[in-house]
């Protein structure tokens, strides 16, 4: 079947192999230049009376033409379609002949003649062949009467006629959207280097609008001229806040006629990208409570607990160790006391928030990436912090006075991490305090056979007095212990 219904290109291509295959000799009687093929079924959308490959005479495999039977007015589309076949624009494009087209003329862009009132243009009239911009021909000197071909066209903006100059091949009056070209990506560059050596950069790579460049008004190429990707993701040792170092370098007075003056941070004002917690830019992968990428808090385990403390003696006295990678961690003081809180790295020994010099007032502290908020209203303070904690921290109290202090504590660790700090166990707790066993529970049946079981409480290991409990919150309590009572047989009731 050559027609293809609804598909002018299939059945097109179709038509023109069946023609080729009807070829035959030149001198055979038989031999033909040109097909018309007619048919009635609708090759092409509504409307499409006729189909042919433009400039395909000279090609055996192109010399057809399609069309939709409709009469004998069907002789006027044939016609119109093997003047495209020679290589005929239509009339009014790229030429001089727009008011041929409303006299119905043969070439006009839609077919209107009839047999009271058609005509070819003067363009058509004046066709010559072959066209002198589709293959550029040169003689030699030594024999100017011998031309040859690389079958190349003319450069385009070579004279072809009055007026006229080639154009991708073809011979014809330039306007401006014949001159118009639209702008295409040439290739990208290479990636350049890392804008770090660790703890996350970024490297990039760019692209031009030259291939070809837009020209006489042509549309600019669509897309970003630029791409980047993260590189050198893993963390630096030792441990540096990247954006501190930046702004260290800034930090120091300077004079400025006559009077002092500090930096203030700035923030760059193009948006930021998005990066999941994978890496990758654009991912909406996020990280769950406590770190895990794309998790969903099945490996997060709560630290909480209470701690009280009596300052007996002036200076810095241990309160809590917090681990290595802990998150959403909060410290609140039960109530107000003339002690201050203050935080240390253990790693490099350093107070960051409230050293001996500093003035215990709000403020937000960044120490090795990672932001703390400290809060002080009256005498009652707080500190959170969203983590993850890139270092082991401990949680002091600066001493002013001789009153208690008493902290809540609670952050979130993924399960299974280990830490020398595990069991927020402080040495003098174990020392100073321990479960001991207080009593036993009230026997749970009367008769027949019963259970009960251990009480513990904390006791003060220096006099073996029992304390309230809080003083053992950090010490890990025994498993109670269960023993039967009351075998005795229930004696049945008498009435």
């Amino acid at each position: 079947e050559l027609i293809s219904v609804g598909n002018p290109q299939k059945s097109l291509e179709n038509v023109c192999r069946w023609s080729y295959l009807q070829q035959r000799e030149q001198s055979n009687a038989e031999q033909h230049d040109l097909t018309i093929y007619l048919t009635k079924q609708e090759f092409g959308p509504f409307g499409m009376q006729g189909y042919a490959p433009v400039t395909g005479m000279c090609q055996l495999h192109r010399s057809c033409v399609l069309v939709l039977e409709d009469g004998f007015s069907s002789a006027f589309v044939a016609a119109h379609e093997t003047g495209h076949v020679l290589g005929m624009e239509h009339d009014g494009e790229a030429n001089d002949c727009d008011e041929d087209v409303p006299l119905g003329s043969i070439m006009s862009p839609r077919v209107q003649a009839t047999f009271y009132r058609y005509h070819w243009s003067s363009l058509c009239t004046a066709y010559t062949s072959p066209d002198p911009c589709k293959q550029l021909w040169c003689s030699d000197y030594s024999n100017p009467f011998f031309c040859k071909t690389k079958k190349s066209p003319p450069l385009d903006g070579t004279k072809c006629g009055p007026g006229k100059h080639c154009f991708r091949g073809f011979c014809m009056k330039l306007t401006l959207d014949f001159l118009r070209t639209h702008g295409s990506w040439g290739t990208w560059s290479s990636f350049d280097s890392c804008s770090r050596t660790c703890g996350g950069g970024v490297r990039f790579r760019t692209r031009k609008c030259d291939n070809p460049s837009p020209a006489n008004g042509g549309r600019t190429c669509y897309g970003n001229s630029y791409e980047f990707q993260l590189c050198n993701q893993n963390p630096c040792s030792p441990l540096t806040d990247f954006r501190e170092d930046q702004c260290k370098a800034w930090n120091p007075f300077f004079e400025h006629k006559g009077i002092k003056h500090h930096w203030l941070p700035y923030q760059h004002p193009d948006e930021c990208e998005h990066v999941g917690c994978d890496g990758q830019i654009a991912s909406d992968k996020q990280e769950d409570r406590c770190g895990v990428c794309g998790g969903d808090d099945s490996t997060c385990r709560i630290i909480k607990g209470n701690f009280t403390r009596s300052t007996k003696k002036p200076g810095y006295l241990k309160i809590l160790e917090i681990p290595k990678g802990a998150r959403h961690l909060l410290i609140q003081e039960f109530k107000g006391t003339p002690h201050i809180l203050a935080i240390k790295n253990k790693e490099t020994n350093h107070f960051f928030l409230n050293d001996e010099d500093e003035l215990p007032e709000s403020r937000v502290v960044i120490e090795k990436g990672v932001v703390w908020k400290y809060n002080r209203t009256g005498e009652q303070e707080s500190v959170q912090t969203s983590g993850p904690l890139k270092y082991d921290a401990l949680l002091m109290v600066r001493s002013h006075g001789d009153s208690k202090v008493t902290v809540s504590y609670k952050y979130i660790i993924q399960d299974g991490v280990q830490s020398s700090l595990e069991s927020n166990l402080l040495e003098e707790d174990s020392v100073l305090y321990d479960w001991a066993l207080r009593k036993w529970s009230h026997c749970s049946k009367p008769c027949g056979g019963g259970t009960q079981y251990t009480r513990f409480g904390c006791r003060r290991k220096a006099d073996g007095k029992m304390v309230e409990t809080m003083y053992c919150s950090n010490i890990n309590k025994p498993r109670p212990i269960s023993r039967k009572c009351n075998a005795e047989i229930c004696k049945s009731p008498r009435w």
